[in-house]
């Protein structure tokens, strides 16, 4: 585990973001940079339904606990 000073510093090279809390900073998180910043290809589980499933760009993998279906939980079996 590493500490970073921002959001953007932490998804640098990072597999996976798990938003566990629906803080302001998450809500205002721009999705297509955060993808761009992440490691291929790019996971995000929301443990809180913060995000909007339909507006995420469409090489995110998205698992949103409490939905069904998982948009491209296929990609997480590979």
């Amino acid at each position: 585990m590493r500490c970073a000073s921002s959001i953007e510093e932490a998804l640098k090279g990072a597999r996976c973001l798990i938003i566990a809390t629906a803080h302001a900073s998450f809500k205002g998180l721009d999705l297509r940079e955060a993808s761009s910043l992440m490691e291929r290809p790019p996971v995000i589980v929301d443990a809180v339904g913060l995000l909007d499933p339909s507006e995420l760009p469409a090489d995110i993998t998205y698992v949103g606990l409490g939905r069904a279906p998982h948009l491209g939980a296929e990609k997480l079996k590979a």
